[in-house]
């Protein structure tokens, strides 16, 4: 699973603001680390609404799936987090 990264390193920086699709994911990832896969993954979904090309998204939501021996939906996801982010 991927967290938001902030780069709190610098002195006087202040870390940015949150927003509700932050909080969202955020909340998200949680539920999943408690291995509450099936309400992290509504979530992601819901995520998905908002915007489709997020690839940390779609590849948290392949995790959950795969976690729920949903493959083949999770490959899907995980092809998408691709096509959105070659990194991944």
């Amino acid at each position: 699973q991927r967290l938001l990264e902030f780069d709190d390193d610098r002195e006087g920086m202040v870390p940015p603001l949150l927003t509700s699709k932050d909080i969202r994911f955020e909340e998200a990832v949680q539920l999943e680390a408690e291995g509450a896969f099936q309400e992290a993954a509504d979530i992601y979904r819901e995520l998905l609404t908002e915007d489709w090309e997020d690839s940390d998204v779609h590849y948290n939501l392949g995790n959950c799936l795969s976690e729920q021996l949903r493959y083949r939906e999770s490959l899907r996801h995980y092809r998408e987090a691709i096509l959105y982010d070659s990194l991944f």
